[in-house]
Order: C-alpha cells, then sequence, then structure tokens
C-alpha cells in the first residue's frame, strides 16, 4: 500500500557521483538488492542513508550520515539536479517503444 519514490536514491547517487567516490553504481547495484531482495524500502530518507554509508565504508571512505540526511532532505540544487535526471530520463523512455516502468536499462551498442 505504499508509494515508492526513487528521489532520495537519485539524490544520493547524484551526491556520491560529486564528491568523485566512484561509489554510484555500486551504490544503485546495493540498493536495488536491498529493495527487491530484502524488502528495504528504499523510498525513505534514512534507509538510503544507511545504504551509501555502508557502500562507502567498504571502500573505505567515511561518508557523515547526518551531513548526507540532511543534503538529502534540505540540499535545494541537489533536488534540482535530481529532478532534470528524472525528467531527461522520462522523455528518452517515451521515445523508445515498448518501454515503461522502472528499473529500465537503455544502452547504445554498434547498431544504435
Amino acid at each position: 500500500d505504499g508509494v515508492f519514490s526513487s528521489r532520495a536514491l537519485t539524490q544520493a547517487s547524484i551526491f556520491l557521483e560529486s564528491q568523485k567516490l566512484g561509489l554510484a553504481g555500486q551504490f544503485l547495484h546495493e540498493t536495488q538488492l536491498r529493495r527487491y531482495v530484502d524488502g528495504v524500502d528504499t523510498s525513505e530518507v534514512p534507509a538510503v542513508v544507511s545504504i551509501a554509508t555502508e557502500v562507502a565504508a567498504e571502500q573505505g571512505i567515511s561518508i557523515d550520515a547526518d551531513m548526507l540526511e540532511h543534503a538529502l532532505q534540505n540540499d535545494s540544487p541537489l533536488q534540482q539536479q535530481a529532478d532534470q535526471m528524472v525528467q531527461q530520463a522520462s522523455q528518452l523512455l517515451s521515445r523508445l517503444p515498448g518501454s515503461g516502468g522502472v528499473p529500465q536499462l537503455i544502452m547504445t551498442n554498434n547498431e544504435g
């Protein structure tokens, strides 16, 4: 009966990329496992913060959980970037036949 939003995931991914930590891909992979295997509600900011700090710690990188949580809830530029990313993805999906729903993987190869 819940509503799933990927806002916190998107913002955390953007935050990790902005820090040049090289963790965004691993973070997103781990969030998918947590959501679809472990049943964690990854639309909740505390869950996203926990996963991000754990992924970073596995690589020997320390992230201030309180700072990250504050950024996910209050960082207007981060929210704007996430909104732009979602809008661009939606536009791309709307141009592809048979696409709909998430998660989606779109790739380009030699054939297009």
